[in-house]
């Protein structure tokens, strides 16, 4: 009977009272509504973005694609290299995830065992032997390119010459180890999308060109959706501020003993190993070095 009651007196309002209530109602869940979490996240990606500044130059051999996007991107991060110097690190192998698989200048469309080119692990830890963050990566997402675009970071991709379909092959290296492969590969500098199209810098030809989203992700995914994006900045050992003793003789340095040389502020794996006529693998191997072969002064490498 009591609720009978509050029921009756509800509608027993006048009209103007009602239509209050109701007003009242409808404000107070559109308020929640507003409150609560939509589902949508703070982080959503950017439906189009752009990379500024990535400037490229023409490769100077048949198949050194790969350094000559691998020196323009390190450009973009402020590290100046050479193409020449750059695929004269890299190393080689019959398979292209270990390393560059022919010569540089033979005839492009082949797969290895012939002249073919590099996958992005050799072309990463060849970066960060110069001291450049770079990581390589596979199946990745487009989602994860566009996130590194919309945060300002340009990619290279390993695609199918001028976005072709492809096929990918299946080869077994001369160690047993099996890899994807396809005719015409190729590597562009992703720098920009939007909801159609992609922005990149062909090394090809060194200049910017634009590509359908669809055929880009049809040739990006033929060799798994591989990319070297940027990497974690290599730690640097905090500085320590210490008063400085007013009476105490400078100590005499030690000098390195033959055969050792001491990691200065700067070096880097391929300039001490230039230096002292070996290679930066030799180097790494020597010292029991892994990927990805972080150095830091006041280290003692020992010479191969």
């Amino acid at each position: 009977m009591h609720h009978l009651l509050i029921a009756s007196s509800r509608y027993n309002m006048p009209m103007h009272a009602r239509f209050s209530h109701s007003l009242l109602i409808i404000l107070s869940l559109l308020m929640i509504m507003l409150i609560l979490p939509s589902g949508v996240s703070a982080q959503d990606i950017p439906e189009e973005a752009y990379v500024c500044c990535v400037y490229g130059t023409p490769q100077s051999y048949a198949l050194t694609c790969e350094a000559r996007a691998a020196v323009d991107w390190a450009s973009f991060f402020g590290f100046s290299l050479a193409e020449y110097e750059f695929i004269s690190a890299l190393p080689t192998s019959d398979n292209p995830d270990e390393g560059f698989v022919g010569y540089w200048n033979d005839f492009w469309g082949n797969i290895p065992p012939n002249s073919y080119g590099v996958h992005p692990p050799p072309v990463a830890q060849t970066l960060r032997a110069y001291g450049v963050p770079a990581e390589a990566h596979s199946n990745l997402t487009w989602d994860d390119l566009r996130r590194e675009i919309a945060a300002g970071r340009p990619a290279i991709v390993w695609v199918i010459a001028q976005m072709w379909p492809g096929t990918p092959v299946e080869y077994t290296a001369e160690s047993g180890a099996t890899v994807t492969v396809a005719h015409f590969e190729h590597t562009m500098i992703l720098t920009g999308y939007n909801a159609t199209s992609v922005q990149v810098m062909d090394p090809l030809t060194g200049t910017t060109k634009y590509f359908y989203l669809d055929a880009f992700l049809d040739s990006w995914s033929v060799l798994g959706n591989r990319a070297i994006l940027a990497g974690e900045p290599e730690p640097i050992p905090t500085q320590i501020q210490t008063p400085t003793p007013t009476a105490s003789p400078a100590p005499t340095p030690t000098p390195t003993p033959i055969g050792q040389v001491t990691i200065q502020v700067g070096d880097t794996l391929l300039g001490i190993a230039a230096l002292h006529s070996t290679t930066w693998q030799a180097l790494a191997s020597r010292n029991n070095l892994t990927y990805p072969y972080f150095i830091y002064p006041g280290d003692v490498l020992q010479l191969p």
